[in-house]
């Protein structure tokens, strides 16, 4: 279309879209939202728009189905661009007032589809509004990465920690599958996490050291890209890591209390084969409707009450049918 492309972000995944996008892209704009504050500090939100209104966008296109204010609405009525797009979308990270205020800075907004829509699909959505053409791309891949394993031979990634405590699955059970895959595989067992999560991650380990190794706080989030693409299964919460996994094609196990049902997960099973999901049992005997109904706009339910029994379940299919090597 002759246009320079620009992708504005959080500098926290910053590797991330230098390492994958950017040969697409003509250049970037990070924001410094200070950790995990979702407020990013007035000094950040004035030098991030210094350095994007140095030049002038003939479109800007905020694809959030939840928009933020702080982060969002706000910065974006301070941009330099002739045509500003993004979604109605809904009130999940912004008050009613916030958001009917920042609906008056774009010239384009685009209702969404009613009906409960994977998050891919709800990006493809506002990106063919924009566009105003279909694209082909059926569903998220991460391709071309190159791994970097920190044993030999094939390994298993645990990710046992997670930005919310509520979506934290006990420490014990993650002990207890440690354990049946040091007694029941050849396998290295990697805990992986950040510097907060450590002494999640080390309390597992005391209880089974034999094979295993906690890496957390020791990679970036580059590195855990390369380390999972390395790996022969992942384990995680509801975290990126999990992500990862997936889109990585690694085989790939859930735990979930069951969040915002239909939106970030689960995956689509017609794309995803090796996707396995661990949700508490009262949601599991609903059927999907009933799942979306329930849960589409809600926190779930409590993760403790995913019985480590049904990763073990899954675990011992997975071996039995050889669809991973437990053996090195």
């Amino acid at each position: 279309l002759g246009y320079q492309i620009f992708l504005a972000g959080n500098q926290l995944w910053n590797e991330l879209a230098i390492e994958l996008d950017e040969k697409f892209l003509d250049g970037f704009f990070w924001l410094d939202r200070s950790g995990f504050n979702s407020k990013p500090k007035i000094e950040n939100r004035i030098e991030f728009l210094q350095n994007i209104n140095e030049y002038s966008f003939e479109f800007l296109l905020y694809p959030n189905y939840s928009r933020e204010w702080e982060a969002g609405d706000w910065l974006v009525a301070h941009i330099t661009a002739k045509n500003k797009v993004a979604f109605k979308g809904n009130l999940s990270n912004e008050k009613l007032e916030e958001h009917e205020t920042g609906n008056l800075f774009y010239s384009q907004l685009v209702h969404p589809a009613s009906n409960v829509k994977f998050d891919f699909f709800r990006n493809i959505e506002i990106t063919e509004a924009f566009l105003g053409q279909k694209l082909a791309i059926t569903k998220p891949t991460i391709q071309g990465i190159e791994p970097e394993k920190p044993v030999s031979g094939h390994y298993v990634v645990l990710f046992p920690g997670a930005s919310n405590e509520s979506k934290r699955w006990p420490i014990e059970r993650f002990a207890e599958v440690v354990n049946w895959l040091v007694l029941n595989t050849d396998l290295s067992i990697i805990l992986a996490g950040s510097n907060v999560e450590a002494p999640i991650c080390n309390s597992i380990l005391s209880t089974s050291p034999t094979r295993c190794q906690s890496l957390a706080g020791k990679t970036s989030i580059l590195g855990l890209l390369r380390l999972i693409a390395g790996s022969s299964l992942v384990i995680s919460n509801d975290t990126a890591a999990l992500h990862m996994g997936i889109q990585c094609g690694i085989p790939s196990i859930a735990l979930w209390k069951g969040n915002h049902y239909g939106r970030f997960l689960p995956y689509p099973e017609k794309h995803f084969s090796n996707f396995f999901l661990c949700l508490p049992d009262s949601i599991e005997k609903l059927s999907e409707t009933e799942r979306q109904s329930a849960y589409a706009e809600n926190y779930g339910l409590d993760i403790s009450e995913v019985p480590s029994e049904k990763v073990l379940n899954i675990l011992e299919t997975l071996f039995s049918n050889q669809k991973i090597k437990i053996m090195n």
